[in-house]
């Protein structure tokens, strides 16, 4: 995954002790509800053999998982190091006032970023589907590892994309849309969301998981050709 690190076995461990010590507030979301929460890492333990931990009872917990079969739940933190961190879980059950989730492979940790992020010329779009939708957002701002889009027909009332969804079969499309420059990107997973107070519309950070080298090299010569066109129209404020 471009940008993050995977931190597995004893690395992954010492991260889930670190929260329930620190007590430190994770946000969980369960995929395919409409539920989302705020809740602590309280116990750890192994159960033959393998790593359990359990978190505080968030309200409406029992309600939203009432109808799903296998839970998959998606956390997500921000560490010591003001870095975020994400993970999913799959499975689990309720004891009481405690739910124990299975320890969860890995935990992804978000590299501080490697690119420079450049504002792409007005009307560049990105398409994307999601739950087989088509849909299109506005760039903000363009990098090798992701994008920042928003939706720009209307104001929405809650937002569309959660941390975790993953989109596929994206385009980012240029201006003029339609006969401008078009890159393809196999897959990206929202890793943030969040309401721009001046505009008041949400704003969803994207990050590029699957890419082909063909994709990359496309990518990289948009936006150097981007950064060039940038620095020559701002020399030329100064001549």
């Amino acid at each position: 995954m471009p940008d993050a690190e995977r931190i597995e076995g004893k690395g992954r461990l010492e991260i889930i002790r670190n929260l329930q010590a620190k007590k430190t507030l994770v946000s969980l979301r369960i995929l395919g509800q409409d539920y989302s929460r705020l809740s602590m890492i309280t116990d750890i333990r192994i159960r033959d053999k393998v790593h359990y931990f359990s978190i505080d009872y968030p309200k409406g917990f029992g309600e939203a998982i009432a109808n799903v079969d296998v839970w998959k739940i998606h956390f997500e933190f921000r560490g010591d190091d003001k870095v975020s961190y994400i993970f999913r879980t799959v499975g689990g059950e309720i004891s009481g006032k405690k739910i124990w989730i299975r320890f969860p492979g890995f935990i992804e940790r978000e590299q501080r970023r490697k690119h420079f992020r450049i504002e792409p010329p007005p009307g560049s779009v990105l398409h994307f589907l999601k739950d087989d939708n088509r849909l299109k957002m506005s760039m903000i701002n363009l990098g090798l590892g992701g994008v920042l889009v928003f939706l720009k027909k209307k104001i929405e009332k809650s937002p569309m994309l959660m941390p975790g969804d993953d989109l596929r079969d994206i385009e980012l499309v240029f201006p003029p849309e339609g006969v401008g420059l078009k890159v393809k990107i196999k897959k990206a997973m929202v890793v943030w969301s969040g309401k721009d107070p001046l505009t008041n519309r949400y704003r969803y950070g994207l990050k590029f998981t699957e890419t082909e080298k063909s994709e990359e090299r496309a990518l990289t010569s948009v936006i150097y050709e981007f950064q060039r066109d940038f620095l020559l129209k701002r020399s030329r404020v100064y001549e």
